[in-house]
């Protein structure tokens, strides 16, 4: 019976957020700009990632320089970062990049006739102009336990504890 009670107790630790393998935390963040919350503008959506600098429990073997964790979005400005497996990344220091890009979905018809889209945007484009990319972003924080972040996209050095 106790066995079965401890199995069941793992069991439910594994499918809560932030449990999981024994160094995953469970972030969350809200994005912020000009002192409110960051939405996209119409026809535009945000990815947030995670990109891995210093993990705080190294595993032989396994390369954490620059391993990206995309964030999902929850609410209108609010992310979290489920991991690969949804319990949560490994704690660690992590470079944060924002990317604004056009939403996915058919374009809008031209209007110019014989053009297909004259004012079609590219695919690739960063409306953030590569200000906070994968590798330029100056956004860096270290999360060592599962926390919520709030990141103000007008100061985003990190800030003093």
């Amino acid at each position: 019976m106790r066995a079965a009670l401890c199995s069941l107790f793992g069991l439910f630790c594994l499918l809560q957020p932030g449990c999981g393998p024994s160094d995953t935390v469970w972030v969350t963040l809200d994005l912020q700009k000009g002192g409110k919350p960051y939405v996209a503008p119409e026809n535009q959506s945000v990815q947030v990632t995670f990109y891995g600098i210093k993990r705080q429990t190294p595993v032989p073997g396994q390369i954490f320089e620059k391993e990206p964790f995309m964030a999902r979005i929850k609410s209108e400005a609010t992310y979290e970062v489920p991991g690969p497996e949804g319990y949560g990344i490994p704690a660690g220091k992590y470079r944060i990049a924002i990317i604004c890009k056009p939403r996915p979905g058919p374009l809008k018809p031209a209007e110019a006739k014989g053009r297909r889209h004259p004012n079609a945007p590219d695919r690739d484009e960063d409306f953030l102009k590569n200000q906070f990319g994968p590798d330029s972003s100056p956004i860096i924080r270290t999360v060592d336990s599962s926390c919520h972040l709030t990141i103000d996209m007008d100061q985003p050095s990190e800030p003093k504890q």
